[in-house]
């Protein structure tokens, strides 16, 4: 067997020799690798039966496929042991889901594994969540609050915990991760989706939800700036630094204790499901993290 890496200016993959057989392995940047992974998730989302009225629209996150490309590395058909560790692997969920599959590299296309974590369906009753056998990685594709996922594959030698060696170990972390309980709340789809969603192939959908809310500005903030922002109608892009920025984020404590300025924490009304983010600078509406508590409002 060789190994040779082919570089071109969009991706990295990993070109190996399979007997007679190439096969190459996608990096975490291939746009086809991702399109297959989201597309993959959200096709067996939007399929489940019995309907989900809140299942939400699932879109790429490159910390999430950069955890689960390190994790991928180490060869071993287990699961990361940071997954519950608060933020440690991602600075906007406190815990992350994880699915994890392990084959010969002809084997290998990211909509085979996921299909095969989607058909532990036969052993599972929705109704009852009753499982017969092994349930939690069809659980994890169709837990409707994960709205982030992010997958990697790595090229092993030999794959500690199988008998599988010259094979491909893919792995998909999600945000939030799943935990006990029904994966969705059984109804008319879209019915429970939050507000200014849309109704996309079944699932509750809003494309400009941000990947990882971060805060960016290039001046200090007062606190008069920050006190005004029920005021302010004004906002910027995210992308840009070019402006102030006020980003209402859940990130942990530790992020904050490296800001210069004291945090200001100031109330946010329930059900933190919408808000609008208050930047200086051309109107833009923001979206806040699923399902996650707006912890405070803070800038640096």
């Amino acid at each position: 067997m060789w190994v040779a890496l082919a570089v071109t200016a969009w991706t990295v993959s990993l070109v190996l020799s399979y007997g007679n057989t190439a096969v190459s392995l996608p990096d975490i940047e291939n746009e086809d690798f991702i399109k297959d992974c989201v597309r993959s998730h959200n096709k067996f989302r939007s399929e489940v039966n019995p309907r989900a009225s809140d299942m939400l629209y699932m879109t790429w996150d490159p910390v999430l496929a950069r955890v689960a490309k390190t994790w991928a590395r180490n060869c071993q058909f287990a699961h990361n042991t940071q997954l519950h560790s608060s933020f440690k692997l991602h600075p906007n969920f406190s815990s992350l889901g994880e699915n994890i599959w392990a084959g010969s590299l002809p084997q290998f296309s990211a909509s085979s594994a996921i299909t095969a974590w989607h058909n532990e369906i036969e052993y599972y009753e929705f109704r009852t969540q009753k499982c017969t056998w092994v349930c939690g990685h069809y659980t994890q594709v169709v837990w409707a609050a994960s709205y982030k996922v992010g997958c990697a594959v790595q090229f092993c030698p030999s794959i500690h915990g199988t008998n599988i060696h010259d094979g491909a170990f893919f792995i998909c972390n999600y945000g939030p991760g799943q935990y006990r309980g029904q994966p969705y709340t059984e109804g008319s789809s879209c019915s429970a989706c939050p507000k200014d969603d849309q109704c996309l192939d079944n699932l509750c959908s809003d494309k400009e939800y941000p990947s990882v809310a971060l805060i960016m500005t290039t001046n200090k903030l007062s606190t008069q700036d920050l006190l005004n922002f029920w005021k302010t109608k004004k906002t910027c892009e995210v992308s840009t630094v070019s402006c102030r920025v006020v980003i209402f984020t859940p990130l942990p404590q530790h992020f904050f204790s490296q800001l210069s300025e004291p945090v200001i924490s100031l109330p946010v009304p329930p059900p933190f499901i919408s808000f609008t983010a208050v930047l200086l600078g051309e109107l833009r509406r923001m979206q806040p993290l699923r399902n996650e508590p707006l912890l405070r409002v803070s800038a640096y």
